[in-house]
């Protein structure tokens, strides 16, 4: 019996032995590769799609355009190909490995008829502006005046009004130090300063664009005014005034002198979280005082202090952010996305009650608290985010409904997103900020 157990216990040594054998030569065989994808002018490419010869294995580039790949054996080949750019095709063989070692600086050059096709249907993504750091885009805005740029091209601020439908542009150089664009609740724009704003014009007649830039008014005075204004209609401004710690919004107008409410928002089970975070905190405090931990290290004192901080972060960072519920106006109405009973609102220009919708989107997972609107075409459209890739869906406001989504998925992160006459603008950073591109995406 011991021989028995003593011959299947060598016989599963044995085994063992020869499986790690044979995964040593397995392993042997593998070559790792590794390098970075590039355009012609050096810029990387990337989610740009790395395949072998055998297509069972491939990869993607990063956000860097840098990519690893095990090969299982060589020879081989890699096929490397990205929307827009001409496919290539590299042999791996030992004498290409001692030549050139295993990093690979792959560059792609663009299919020009591929493009051609593109802006023939208009669905590609778009360049509108290359910024690097002799030309920076400081900021953009897009209305029915076309896409305006705020650059500094070397020292000088220049204001760039682009035409939407063709290449086509007009230049005009700032006589001040200009920052960024604010479009106001009345859909004016304006060019801020550190200390002041300056409300812009744009006028189109017969082919012909004039640019009007108005006296400065003070930054503290228009703040003032309008930094809670979100809407303007009949003539009439609509404010936002929050408070509960945030949780209960209040939309209400001026009318002749006279406050008027319009609508009330309250997430009551937030702001009672809110105020349970606030008032354990508090009595803490109160029992314990301000707890030196520097001075007296006890572990009673650390343990006390933890939950002081504790109780502190969750009404800060919890307990205290406001609940996204934005107003919108639509032609003459007013639409509120009221996210905490999941319904979308409509008043008349009068405020005056129309009807509520269902919404269900906010259930869905990596819902962005993030709602953007068309107004050329009174379209809105829900956030979502999932490991960096941001996917736009439209909202049927009549039904609360999602109907199509717009996935941006060849750019990682992008900011600062603009929707206007059914094309997405947003910019897309490289290289830590160093050089941004401001693209257009037709939906």
């Amino acid at each position: 019996m011991k021989k028995s157990i003593h011959n299947i216990l060598t016989s599963f040594l044995f085994l063992l032995i020869l499986l790690f054998s044979l995964s040593l030569f397995a392993q042997a065989e593998n070559t790792l590769i590794y390098g970075k994808v590039v355009d012609e002018y050096g810029n990387p490419l990337s989610n740009a799609n790395i395949l072998t010869g055998e297509k069972n294995q491939g990869t993607i580039s990063n956000r860097e355009g840098v990519f690893s790949l095990v090969l299982l054996k060589i020879p081989t080949t890699i096929t490397i190909s990205y929307m827009g750019f001409k496919e290539r095709t590299i042999i791996i063989n030992k004498e290409v490995l001692e030549k050139h070692g295993n990093y690979f600086t792959i560059v792609l050059s663009t299919d020009k008829i591929l493009i051609d096709q593109f802006e023939i249907t208009a669905y590609a993504d778009k360049i509108v502006y290359r910024s690097v750091p002799s030309n920076i885009l400081l900021d953009y805005t897009v209305n029915e005046s076309g896409i305006i740029l705020l650059l500094q091209e070397k020292q000088n601020k220049i204001l760039r009004i682009c035409n939407r439908n063709d290449t086509s542009y007009i230049d005009n150089e700032l006589d001040f130090k200009a920052v960024t664009i604010d479009e106001d609740c009345k859909g004016n724009i304006n060019i801020m300063t550190e200390d002041s704003v300056f409300q812009l014009f744009v006028q189109k007649t017969k082919g012909h664009t004039s640019v009007y830039i108005y006296p400065p008014h003070c930054i503290t005075e228009y703040n003032e005014l309008l930094s809670n204004c979100v809407g303007f209609i009949n003539k009439n401004y609509i404010f936002k005034t929050l408070n509960k710690h945030n949780q209960k919004v209040n939309y209400w107008s001026i009318n002749d002198s006279d406050k008027r409410n319009i609508y009330l928002v309250y997430d009551e089970n937030r702001y009672l979280f809110a105020q349970n975070s606030l008032d354990r905190k508090n009595e803490l405090l109160a029992k314990y005082g301000n707890v030196d931990i520097m001075g007296d290290i006890s572990v009673n004192n650390i343990k006390i202090a933890r939950q002081i901080m504790q109780h502190q972060w969750f009404f800060e960072r919890i307990g205290c952010i406001p609940s996204y519920n934005p107003l919108f106006i639509n032609n003459d109405t007013i639409i509120i996305f009221n996210h905490v009973t999941d319904s979308i609102v409509f008043l008349d220009e009068n405020y005056n009650f129309l009807k509520s919708v269902s919404i269900r989107y906010p259930m869905l997972s990596n819902w962005a608290d993030m709602i953007y609107q068309d107004k050329a075409n009174g379209r809105f459209y829900a956030k979502f985010i999932n490991n960096g890739i941001i996917t736009l869906k439209e909202i049927d406001i009549n039904k609360g409904d999602i109907i199509r989504e717009i996935h941006l998925e060849n750019k990682l992160f992008p900011e600062k997103i603009k929707i206007y006459d059914n094309h997405i603008y947003y910019i897309y950073s490289l290289y830590h900020n160093c050089i941004k591109y401001l693209m257009d995406r037709k939906i």
